[in-house]
């Protein structure tokens, strides 16, 4: 990463073709302090992340399985990462207040995620990591009946500022996050329609 993030300095500006890329990862690192991007609105950059997937299991039953964060462990694409992680679980089981956090090694992080919206179709999520960097970004699951089917819709919408912009920049959310959504819907839906 630091060697890309080389690269695109190393065109933005000549001077820097001296530094090496792990002193890059030390400039990069300073420049949310100098920028302020949280001061700044206009420094954050708006993401929205979007996968849908069908399924024959009948709303209801994917309803059961999002709304409860104990049910996550069965299909989330992020719960095998790690297997050494931490959870805990707070609030209610499932629905509104229910609140879920982990704690895991470098590629898994540290954060958590509450329910604050809950009706049968639409559960949203609120969703905070504090490490490897902090962010704060919103989930909607939206699981909507159509026949036979239920076509189901995973959402994450946030912004991006300070040194997450700049890898942004080289990688954008949707290539980050969307495979995982991708693989999450298949297991969820996989999960839904056997159980």
């Amino acid at each position: 990463m630091a060697t890309a993030i080389g690269t695109r300095l190393h065109r933005l500006a000549p001077s820097v073709r001296a530094i090496a890329p792990k002193d890059v990862v030390c400039v990069a690192a300073v420049l949310p302090s100098r920028v302020r991007a949280r001061d700044n609105d206009a420094m954050a950059t708006s993401y929205t992340v979007e996968r849908t997937a069908t399924t024959t299991a009948p709303p209801g039953r994917v309803h059961g399985l999002v709304a409860d964060f104990h049910a996550w462990r069965a299909w989330s694409p992020w719960e095998d990462i790690d297997p050494g992680m931490t959870r805990t679980y707070e609030g209610p089981d499932s629905g509104v207040g229910a609140r879920y956090a982990w704690s895991g090694n470098r590629k898994a992080g540290a954060g958590s995620m509450e329910i604050t919206g809950d009706d049968p179709e639409r559960v949203d999520v609120d969703l905070r990591f504090t490490r490897p960097f902090p962010s704060e970004s919103r989930m909607q699951l939206l699981i909507t009946p159509t026949g036979d089917t239920t076509v189901l819709t995973w959402r994450l919408l946030g912004e991006v500022s300070g040194v997450a912009r700049l890898f942004t920049m080289v990688r954008p959310m949707d290539s980050v996050v969307g495979p995982d959504f991708e693989r999450g819907l298949q297991r969820l839906t996989r999960v839904a329609e056997s159980g």
